[in-house]
């Protein structure tokens, strides 16, 4: 598909709307001190907006390259010391495979018996995956298609808006402005923003020709790590572009109910309230467990464990200071894990994939 036809028929003057919310969202959210103003504000400002039906279209030009650039900033928490550190995450990672078998079943047993779903659509509400994987199963074996993709996108919502509060709790600090730790775009030197421009450019290449899945975030990401695990460069993502990557993810995510009838979303939010509580609670008691065991902080556990995205998880581990390569690695594999165990549990469960 040529890019041209890609953006055809979009709504600029919508995508102008969401994004101007954002912005909007992103500075009441600074002045009043929340954690990660300028993710959280315009995620609220969106959605808030879907449900009073204003017309909003999600930022799709904007998403892809800053999903490019998110990846290129996630690479960025990798470094060569990492190579001492991979022995020590059998641990974590034991614990995050636990913790998956034990939330999968929670929230089946959950959106099956306390919200009435039949089976097949509780089983990929219920996985605590991907959205685009569990909805591409979902709509393959016969599930209802459109609960699955609000229920996880509603997922991904309240996981995003809760755990930054969940951290600063935790913390027992003030993470509200969610600084990064990094030069102005205008300070960095020739040589660092050339490796900037290379891993991203590599990056969406490789995502291209390899043909890889979620190819905006994971080319620019294993370009990147490569470039600093072997000690290339470690140059670091300025924070003008991890405030924009922010605003841009926040409207996005805000969007996702755009066009939804309002008693829709509002059923769906509350439905997905109790599966959200299900899922922190038992992210923040693995974290907890895991965290006794290891040298690893109770903090960057949870946010390897979190049931958000990739995305919005590794940004928020980078704008918060914590281990990025711990808690995006783990959310590569959260991802791969809960695909892999889905479908080959399919058969066990009388699922079915549907001849196309």
């Amino acid at each position: 598909m040529r890019w041209s036809d890609r953006y055809k028929g979009l709504d600029y003057k919508r995508m102008a709307l969401a994004l101007g919310l954002g912005v909007l969202g992103g500075s009441v959210f600074t002045l009043l001190g929340t954690p990660m103003p300028w993710m959280l504000g315009p995620l609220f400002a969106c959605l808030l907006a879907s449900l009073f039906s204003v017309p909003l279209e999600s930022p799709v030009s904007f998403r892809a390259p800053m999903t490019a650039m998110i990846g290129v900033m996630m690479g960025a928490g990798y470094s060569p010391a990492l190579f001492g550190q991979i022995g020590s995450w059998w641990a974590t990672i034991l614990g995050l495979v636990v913790f998956m078998a034990v939330a999968g079943a929670a929230c089946v047993t959950y959106f099956r018996f306390v919200a009435g779903y039949d089976f097949k659509t509780a089983y990929f509400c219920g996985m605590p995956g991907g959205l685009v994987e569990m909805v591409m199963l979902g709509d393959q074996s016969g599930a209802d298609m459109r609960k699955v993709a609000l229920i996880h996108a509603a997922r991904i919502v309240f996981t995003v808006f809760s755990i930054p509060f969940v951290v600063q709790w935790l913390e027992g600090g003030d993470i509200a402005t969610g600084t990064i730790d990094s030069v102005s775009l205008m300070e960095m030197d020739p040589g660092a923003f050339g490796w900037l421009a290379f891993t991203l450019v590599g990056g969406l290449l490789l995502g291209r020709y390899v043909k890889m899945p979620a190819r905006y975030l994971m080319g620019p990401l294993i370009v990147s790590v490569f470039v600093h695990i072997t000690g290339l460069s470690n140059f670091k993502a300025p924070w003008e572009l991890v405030v924009i990557a922010q605003l841009v993810l926040g409207t996005t995510i805000g969007c996702r109910f755009a066009g939804s009838r309002t008693r829709e979303i509002l059923g769906i939010l509350l439905i997905s309230v109790g599966s959200t509580i299900i899922l922190l609670s038992l992210s923040i008691g693995a974290a907890l467990i895991v965290s006794n065991l290891t040298q690893y902080s109770l903090t960057e556990l949870l946010l390897a464990y979190s049931p958000g995205g990739l995305a919005e998880m590794g940004l928020l581990a980078l704008a918060l200071h914590l281990e990025v390569a711990l808690v995006s690695t783990h959310h590569i594999l959260r991802i791969f894990f809960v695909v892999f165990g889905a479908s080959t549990l399919m058969p066990l469960f009388g699922i079915a994939k549907r001849k196309v």
